[in-house]
């Protein structure tokens, strides 16, 4: 009898503990509510920001741009910075970025030995997206940037103060991994094994910066043996008109599936020769 009492109280402080009190929900929900207002104040105010820079990707620098007027304002985005010897580098908050005077996404049309258009291929994937103009108007811009080795911490540090520099232009990232190792790789490969460090996405507009180990476990093993890296990381900025670039999706894809639908009918017509052939 004893030995019931003591497992029945055993049971019934087990259903205690593990009960959670109307106070306790109602402050975690009250927690949660918080957390949803706070998100949707955040991006009230980014949707605002981005709306008052109208066109504006950066400095001077506009979406819809041709490919002179591009690189004019570039060259006085440059005139405030530290320059480096090629036209389009540019020390930012220690970072040493290079820029591009971009290509044209019709004139991007190039064929590999089997005639696949990669070219194009690869402006599907905003990770392997540049800059570039569709129909002579500019609708994404990448830096990039190499780092040679250095301390976990100073990496973190060098990260933060490059994250910090945008939050004071654009507002609070959409997400913010500032602590690298946490960041999830958004593509595997032997040439990209991506990271988000911080993106900025309203409806019309994004800026992402990307992370990319160049040495150590995050890299591929053939890459490492093959391609040894001076530097340890590397990061691209990325700036995108999202609307624009619905646009040469739209442009891309039936050119694709065009080759597709070609290659299928070729193989088709070679699988009945074959065949007629034995």
């Amino acid at each position: 009898m004893k030995r019931v009492i003591i497992a029945i109280s055993a049971i019934f402080l087990v259903a205690c503990t593990n009960k959670q009190s109307p106070t306790s929900l109602d402050s975690k929900e009250s927690k949660d509510d918080s957390l949803l207002v706070v998100q949707r104040h955040d991006s009230i105010e980014r949707e605002n920001i981005f709306k008052a820079l109208g066109d504006t990707a950066f400095s001077g620098v506009c979406y819809g741009m041709n490919k002179l007027k591009y690189q004019k304002a570039f060259e006085a985005f440059k005139k405030t910075l530290k320059i480096e010897e090629d036209y389009f580098d540019f020390e930012l908050v220690g970072y040493k970025f290079h820029g591009d005077d971009g290509l044209h996404v019709e004139k991007n049309n190039e064929k590999s030995v089997d005639g696949y258009p990669y070219g194009l291929d690869n402006i599907l994937k905003e990770d392997r997206l540049w800059t570039y103009f569709y129909k002579d108007k500019l609708f994404s811009i990448r830096w990039d940037s190499r780092r040679t080795i250095q301390d976990e911490g100073l990496v973190k540090y060098s990260l933060g103060k490059l994250v910090s520099l945008f939050e004071k232009k654009y507002g609070k990232p959409n997400i913010n991994n500032t602590d690298r190792f946490n960041s999830p790789i958004i593509e595997t490969g032997v040439w990209h094994q991506m990271k988000v460090i911080s993106r900025w996405e309203t409806e019309k507009r994004k800026i992402v910066i990307f992370y990319r180990e160049l040495v150590g476990s995050e890299r591929d093993k053939w890459m490492e043996e093959n391609y040894p890296s001076y530097y340890q990381y590397k990061l691209e900025i990325q700036f995108l008109d999202k609307a624009r670039k619905k646009e040469v999706d739209e442009y891309i894809k039936p050119i694709l599936q065009k080759f597709t639908d070609e290659k299928i009918e070729k193989m088709k017509q070679d699988s009945i020769k074959n065949a007629n052939a034995l």
